[in-house]
This record gives C-alpha cells, structure tokens and sequence, in this order.
C-alpha cells in the first residue's frame, strides 16, 4: 500500500484546542485499554540501560500521551523509579497541569522541536503516534539529531499501513460512541461534541484513516536509519497486535565501542 500524506483535522492551525483534545485524548485511553506499548518494554530498558540514565525524553507529547500509565509500568519491571521529561514544539498547558500532579513526570514550558533536540535534554527520547506526521525529510531528520547527540530513539505508531488497519478505521465511529462514557474527565464539551454535535466520531474516523496512510512501514523505518551519519546504533523495527490494536515501532540505541 502506498504512502499517502493527506491531511488531518486536528492538525489544522485552525483547529480549536477543545477540538484538537477530542482526539488526544481518546487515543491516550485507547493507548491504555490496549496496554499497546506494553510488549516492547523490554527494548525500552535495554535503550535506557544503554544510555546509563534513568530518564526518558518524550517528544511531541501534546497533552500528555501514553506516560502517566507507562511509567508506573517500566518502574515496576525495574524496581526504581524513573523519570520522564514531556516536551512539545507547542508547550500544552493541559500536560503541564497533569505533570504537575504526577509522580517523576515533569513537562518542559520551552518550545522543543524533535528534529532540533536541546543538547540539555539527554534521555531516552520517545515519540507516541507523532511519527507520522512528518514528511520523509523530517522524519529523518528526527532521527539524525538523535544519532549525532547520541541519545537512544523509540517510535510507536499505534498504525499499521495495511489493509486490515485501514478496513478497521471503519469501526472507529462506533467505537468512539461505545467507549465515550469511560474517558475520564468527561466533560460536557466532549458529551456535547460526540452525541449531539458528531465531530469527534467523523473527526477521529478521517484522522484515523489518514493516520494509517501516512503511518511508515518498518522496512521506511529502517531504511531512514541505515542512511544516519554518525556513530554506529543497533535499530528494531516490526509490527505487532497487542489486544486487537495494531502497532509498529522503531527503536534504535548506540553500540558499545571497545
């Protein structure tokens, strides 16, 4: 399947913040409700032991992401606690708010471009459901900063470029109706705008749609990191379905050198 690079609503410059949350914050729920980076925790410890560090720099977090649940899940498969930093090119005052009251979680107030990293903040970088939204160019160029600063890079894309991800975007209308009254906090706005006023459930369906279009396969993956200058990197990339939802990843850290 061809890689289409359409737009998204929630992208628009024009697109209201309340609007934009809709989405946001259905996928964190349905990101949890899966436990869909929960497989691949074990990569996620190897990168951090690799980098000697106990913190993970997570990039284009928008209003939070899959942390405030994933967190707790590496801390308990470690037995010490780590940290985690949230930047985004727009800093979100919702995700800073929620940082605020969570543990070992802190959110950068500074503007943080993933393809143009401040060298101040090493750490695992991390980038949840993001990835797609770059061009080539650009999603190249967010994984050469991390080679040329050493620091270790995990993508998730809870997308998989394929048929059956595509056919299952059809369901997402429904879904967003059955699983509304479970997203916590439900607001009156999200009630409003997804049973009286649809815009989350179509919202969600074209993003949806267009988000398994845009989504890179993991043999794009790997071909962007074989073309990286710098220092040599181990990379993973695949796919995998974790309780019916689909995921592929990229994860890459550097090689110890005698």
């Amino acid at each position: 399947m061809k890689r289409w690079h359409l737009f998204e609503f929630h992208e628009l410059d024009r697109c209201p913040q309340l609007v934009r949350q809709l989405l946001t914050g259905f996928l964190e729920y349905v990101s949890g409700l899966f436990r869909a980076y929960s497989p691949k925790i074990d990569l996620l410890i190897v990168a951090l032991r690799s980098a000697q560090t106990n913190r993970f720099v997570d990039l284009c977090s928008g209003d939070g992401g899959p942390w405030f649940g994933l967190a707790g899940e590496i801390q308990q498969r470690l037995g010490h606690p780590v940290s985690v930093v949230l930047t985004d090119k727009y800093p979100s005052s919702e995700a800073k708010r929620r940082a605020q009251s969570a543990c070992g979680i802190e959110y950068c107030a500074d503007p943080v471009d993933a393809r143009m990293v401040p060298i101040e903040l090493p750490g695992v970088r991390t980038l949840f459901n993001g990835f797609h939204h770059f061009q080539p160019q650009e999603a190249e160029a967010i994984l050469q900063d991390a080679v040329a600063k050493q620091q270790p890079i995990a993508i998730f894309e809870l997308l998989q470029r394929n048929w059956i991800n595509l056919l299952q975007t059809l369901f997402v209308p429904v879904s967003v109706l059955f699983l509304t009254p479970l997203l916590r906090p439900l607001t009156w706005s999200r009630l409003l705008m997804t049973y009286v006023i649809p815009v989350a459930p179509l919202m969600l369906f074209w993003d949806g749609t267009i988000s398994v279009l845009r989504c890179y396969r993991p043999d794009e993956l790997l071909a962007m990191a074989s073309g990286l200058e710098g220092p040599p990197y181990h990379w993973e990339s695949g796919c995998y379905w974790q309780r019916g939802a689909p995921v592929t990843y990229l994860i890459g850290y550097p090689l110890e050198t005698k």
